[in-house]
């Protein structure tokens, strides 16, 4: 770990949990680092780099009761879930902040026949972009998403609501699968707004990341460096995290950490 996150003397405690979903949830890790300087931030929803996870659920009721008796941040204007239409179709939804100011949303949608037990039923990654045709060159052109969405900016008075955005401005959104899953990744773009970018070390409190298992990673690292995208671990070369695995930990256009995985020897 010291290696990956090029912080020497790191200690870690990680608590691994999961997103329900039957093929759409995610493994969700919590990770606490220690013995190393720690800038923690928070970032606003407009940011390019700021993250933040969809959690969808059967019903918002509980999930509201339980921000008001944790008396957490809410981010949606009208304090309230707000009805709106999205890739899910019409749903209600909430946005707040987890106590590290990781940004959450809620989001109660029509659960499918065969969804899993319990109120979570699925979750999106997103993450918010400062250009959507400069972080596809990355997310398309490299990583092999295939977007779908429009293209065009809205004003939806009920999505700026939802968000938490003054009136004026406006956003663009598409999403896409991660290549031989389920799981998927939503990119939005604001403007007619402040922003400022959000990047933070691996080890920062309120940093986030995501951790996506690659083919031929001996091969897609060099052509990562040519172009142009940080490395973050030591020397900026892989780390041997096993005899059969090797990862690194890299920044997209945009500033979220991600930890590439994939195989020493990828004919195996």
């Amino acid at each position: 770990m010291p290696i990956l996150t090029n912080s020497p003397g790191v200690s870690l405690r990680v608590a691994m949990t999961q997103l329900p979903g039957n093929g759409y949830g995610f493994n969700f890790e919590l990770t606490q680092f220690s013995n190393v300087e720690r800038h923690p931030a928070q970032p606003e929803i407009g940011d390019p780099g700021a993250p933040h996870m969809k959690v969808i659920v059967r019903d918002l009721e509980p999930v509201v009761t339980a921000l008001k008796k944790l008396n957490a941040t809410i981010l949606t204007r009208s304090g309230a879930p707000v009805s709106v239409t999205t890739s899910l179709g019409s749903v209600k939804a909430i946005f707040f902040k987890d106590p590290d100011g990781y940004i959450v949303e809620a989001i109660q949608a029509m659960a499918p026949t065969d969804a899993p037990a319990g109120n979570v039923i699925g979750s999106i990654m997103g993450e918010t972009i400062g250009d959507l045709d400069a972080s596809m060159k990355f997310w398309h052109g490299t990583m092999g998403l295939e977007p779908s969405g429009d293209h065009k900016f809205s004003t939806d008075s009920a999505m700026l609501d939802l968000m938490g955005l003054p009136t004026g401005a406006s956003f663009r959104t598409v999403t896409g699968m991660i290549p031989g899953s389920k799981a998927r990744i939503e990119f939005t773009e604001f403007k007619g707004m402040s922003r400022k970018p959000f990047s933070l070390r691996v080890t920062d409190p309120g940093a986030s990341g995501m951790a996506i298992r690659v083919a031929h990673i001996a091969a897609l690292l060099p052509r990562l460096k040519a172009e142009g995208i940080r490395i973050l671990s030591r020397d900026g070369e892989l780390v041997v995290w096993s005899e059969t695995v090797r990862n690194v930990f890299v920044k997209d256009p945009d500033g979220l950490n991600l930890e590439l995985v994939g195989d020493a020897d990828p004919s195996k």
